[in-house]
């Protein structure tokens, strides 16, 4: 007797009206249902994960693809218990649509960009044109891609900065990706030696210079360019391959090091830009120098 009567007081509580709109009344049982399918939703999305991880290892994808499958399933899901809620609690999305569709054509007007960035994040997670772990280069700064979210995406610069991207720019504009199609990128070191110096000696220490850096890849080979006839200088062009691309500002900076160090040994001159200037005087006058 004394359950029947506490369940009937649930009951009762359940059936209290919260909140009473025009056509609505919301109920504890349609918070208590949301909580349900809030926790739920997130159980489902973290085996969702689970299951997506393994099956992508399996397959040997890249990090980011099985990042994007993920957030693709994860909004699905959203959108589906979404749309359970509103139904579980008396709101028919028809009529909903159907009564608020100029209130949606008028927010549609004053949101372009925003749903345009919306739009633009689906295009980039069903493409993988950009993924998580991708190395880009936005208004001149390098970064690592952190997150990929519906309308913005976040990027790790390599001084640590957190740059927030608006999805459109990456569908719109054109982004350099060092990572999309490798995970290694070649890069290219300048440097200017005397007319005295020999070239294939040059070439040859430029080579063991490469090879002593770790992080300079030896397959794909390395390879030196006789680049040009400078006007004080013989240029020559080391390029060569690394899978740390994020870091290739340091890369660049130890073989940098490492061509003085070697050139130095060597006695070959990095000759510094000279200019022989010619100054004409008009006849009887002349230059006197002051002693002090």
């Amino acid at each position: 007797m004394m359950k029947r009567e506490l369940w009937n007081e649930f009951q009762d509580f359940l059936n209290t009206p919260l909140l009473e709109l025009d056509k609505y009344t919301l109920y504890p049982r349609h918070i208590i249902s949301l909580v349900f399918i809030i926790f739920f939703t997130r159980v489902l999305s973290y085996l969702a994960g689970l299951i997506i991880g393994r099956y992508g290892k399996r397959k040997q994808m890249s990090r980011g693809s099985i990042r994007s499958i993920h957030q693709i399933v994860k909004y699905f899901l959203y959108i589906m218990a979404t749309v359970v809620f509103l139904d579980n609690s008396g709101v028919k999305i028809t009529v909903l649509l159907a009564g608020g569709t100029a209130l949606f054509v008028g927010i549609g007007l004053g949101l372009q960009s925003t749903f345009n960035d919306f739009v633009s994040g689906i295009i980039i997670l069903f493409e993988g044109s950009v993924r998580v772990g991708d190395i880009l280069s936005v208004d001149n700064e390098v970064g690592v891609v952190r997150d990929i979210k519906l309308r913005t995406s976040e990027l790790e610069t390599r001084d640590g900065k957190l740059m927030i991207i608006p999805n459109s720019r990456f569908v719109n504009e054109s982004i350099s990706n060092y990572t999309h199609m490798n995970e290694q990128t070649s890069f290219d070191v300048t440097v200017g030696v005397s007319y005295n110096a020999d070239p294939r000696l040059v070439e040859k220490l430029m080579y063991e210079a490469m090879k002593q850096i770790p992080d300079i890849l030896q397959e794909p080979a390395p390879n030196v360019q006789f680049a040009d006839f400078g006007d004080s200088a013989l240029t020559f062009r080391a390029w060569f391959y690394t899978r740390q691309i994020f870091a290739a500002n340091r890369i660049r900076s130890q073989l940098r090091f490492k061509l003085y160090e070697v050139f130095k040994e060597n006695n070959i001159e990095i000759p510094f830009p000279q200019r022989d200037v010619h100054v004409s005087l008009p006849d009887g006058v002349e230059l006197k120098q002051k002693n002090n």
